[in-house]
């Protein structure tokens, strides 16, 4: 279902001649237009930040999960082993012991570090200095998704339905470090749980592995487990996501740089290269074909220089202040 409403948004937010913009208008029309009207009008409010849908579904993750352990994990767990004689019962009591305690702590943070990035303004009264380059206004930019315009845009993100830009960069990442955490930890839990389970000791057939095999092993396992495998590949799909945006995010503080801003800043250097653009002494983009004042700058030098360029750098530390202060500050 949240699946389902993620992906809507973000075919509904997409520009109007866009593939993915054109499927959904077409899919749209088979509703009613009662339902079409109030659907949209849901998903352009989720986009402006007024639906706890996904607070819910954090909540929902973290409680599925905590019973999970509670059931397979932090007592004693039994499945049957199939034989031809007669069905025998096999206990795997796992003592995850301190770990639990982590894990308590975890999922209670889990839901409270989403409401912080969920409720966190984007917005922030510092000011920096326009670039012509870029072509922003101020260090501004207007959201396409829900219309707000706000200082040092990164991105929209659709989970906590707001912008991600200077006021709430910092809240963001932690979320994004505690989703991580929780993950990898209650992942290697389950994962350490099944390789208990496949090698314990039961009485008159010795291990499951021993007295089945491998692939016959595993399949009794997957039968009586099915729930700990699906959250070992759910959590480690979504650690290995997160894992490199969480960097990049953690780079665009330490850089002073956002991702709207790298991305438009490749943009450029490929537009130069191909012929598209040009730089004009150093100071402003241009169409190639309106290049008629100033020195133009040779495409490759260009696109070097533009690789570089950040004027907002100030090296990492005062680059992290900065962020603290912007996401501190009252709004």
């Amino acid at each position: 279902m949240f699946f389902s409403l993620s992906m809507c948004t973000i075919c509904q937010s997409s520009p109007p001649t866009s593939f993915k913009r054109r499927t959904f208008d077409f899919l749209l029309k088979f509703l009613p237009k009662t339902l079409r009207t109030k659907l949209t009008a849901f998903l352009i409010n989720y986009q402006q930040g007024k639906s706890f849908a996904f607070l819910i579904f954090v909540v929902g993750i973290c409680a599925g999960s905590f019973m999970i352990v509670q059931q397979y994990m932090l007592g004693e767990s039994k499945f049957v082993i199939p034989s031809i004689s007669s069905k025998k019962n096999l206990v795997v009591k796992a003592n995850v012991g301190f770990a639990s305690k982590i894990m308590y702590i975890l999922y209670f943070w889990q839901p409270i570090s989403y409401m912080i990035a969920f409720l966190a303004k984007s917005h922030t009264k510092k000011e920096f200095e326009s670039d012509p380059i870029l072509n922003l206004s101020k260090r501004q930019k207007q959201c396409k998704a829900c219309s707000h315009t706000v200082t040092k845009f990164d991105h929209h993100c659709i989970w906590i339905s707001n912008c991600v830009a200077g006021g709430n960069q910092i809240q963001f990442i932690f979320f994004l470090l505690s989703t991580i955490i929780i993950n990898s930890t209650h992942g290697v839990l389950c994962a350490r749980f099944l390789i208990k389970a496949y090698s314990a000791p039961l009485v008159g057939y010795g291990s499951v592995q021993k007295a089945f095999g491998l692939k016959k092993g595993l399949k009794i396992l997957f039968n009586s487990f099915t729930p700990v495998f699906a959250q070992v590949f759910m959590f480690a799909i979504i650690s290995l996501a997160l894992v490199p945006f969480c960097i990049g995010q953690i780079l665009n503080v330490l850089q002073n740089k956002t991702t709207f801003e790298r991305l438009k800043n490749q943009r450029l250097c490929l537009e130069i290269l191909e012929g598209k653009k040009v730089l004009v002494d150093y100071k402003e983009i241009k169409d190639s074909k309106d290049a008629t004042d100033g020195t133009v700058i040779e495409k490759v030098t260009a696109a070097k220089w533009l690789q570089k360029r950040n004027i907002y750098d100030q090296g990492w530390a005062k680059n992290i202040k900065e962020a603290l202060e912007m996401a501190l500050a009252r709004k």
